[in-house]
């Protein structure tokens, strides 16, 4: 479902898209901000997007955010299986093992894990 970041890029399985997904943290000016990337089985960039927003969050939330941001975007560019990719550990393993606890960030958490059933 979701893969914490390698030394360098490792290709989908044919049939999946990956979805690499990094974040920014602008917290001085209450802004954050995220990109994807999107590739197919044959490395072959498909799309890419970036989205800002207003607001104090801490950079976790904010490579969450991501994360969700990812998979609408996938969801709505119509594809059906896809691999997300990020540098953050802890948002990795709150995904992977639905770590899910009462905060924002668990909220964040279960809704990705809602949205990425839907694939």
């Amino acid at each position: 479902m979701v893969a914490v970041g390698y030394d360098r890029y490792h290709r989908p399985n044919l049939g999946i898209m990956k979805v690499n997904v990094d974040a920014t943290l602008f917290a001085r000016f209450s802004e954050y901000g995220v990109g994807m990337v999107a590739r197919d089985a044959t490395c072959c960039f498909l799309a890419g997007r970036t989205i800002w927003f207003l607001g104090d969050v801490s950079a976790s939330e904010v490579e969450l955010v991501g994360v969700y941001e990812a998979l609408l975007w996938s969801y709505n560019m119509g594809f059906t299986s896809v691999v997300v990719e990020m540098d953050v550990k802890v948002v990795c393993d709150a995904i992977n093992e639905k770590k899910i606890g009462d905060s924002t960030f668990g909220s964040y958490v279960s809704t990705c894990i809602d949205l990425h059933s839907s694939f």
